[in-house]
């Protein structure tokens, strides 16, 4: 998600208030100062996601040897836009009978050819609610729904945590 930045969930997954104390939440290196020295800062909205693995080699090893697509632009990519997005991410289930998939593999039928070697980013307690809500998958899914966000959008925050970029 290099290309997302907190600023595009303004009004959109949250208020700029909720999407200034995320951004605040990551160290941006910044500068240099008058020194010359880089530092740290917390995030602004101006800044993008951080990437979750260092470099490519990171990425591929964490994830069955394949490196993670970029999502930022997927949903101008793909046809059904934001559709496939939502299904590729919330699509997968057991694979039919007689189909077989590779080690490290698992099955999305919204995936061409339906074996995919990213791991399901969302999952059972991914992430926190102030409630005390359970954060069950179907829990996740229809929070997303019933807060009337666009779901792309809506998900990048679920990516950041899954450790997809």
């Amino acid at each position: 998600m290099r290309f997302t930045a907190y600023r595009h969930m303004v009004n959109v997954c949250f208020t700029e208030k909720e999407a200034k104390a995320e951004a605040e939440e990551i160290l941006v290196e910044d500068g240099p100062n008058e020194d010359g020295m880089m530092y740290q800062r917390p995030g602004k909205l101006a800044d993008y996601f951080p990437k979750p693995f260092a470099n490519d080699a990171a990425a591929a090893a964490a994830n069955n040897g394949a490196i993670p697509p970029d999502l930022s632009y997927m949903v101008l990519a793909r046809h059904g836009g934001e559709d496939y997005l939502y299904h590729l991410l919330n699509g997968y289930c057991d694979p039919p009978a007689g189909v077989e998939l590779g080690e490290g593999q698992h099955f999305n039928p919204y995936f061409p050819g339906g074996a995919i070697g990213m791991a399901p980013p969302i999952y059972n307690e991914i992430i926190e609610y102030d409630d005390g809500t359970p954060a069950t998958q179907s829990q996740v899914r229809e929070r997303k729904k019933t807060r009337g966000s666009n779901r792309i959008d809506t998900l990048s925050k679920y990516l950041r945590g899954a450790g997809i970029h």
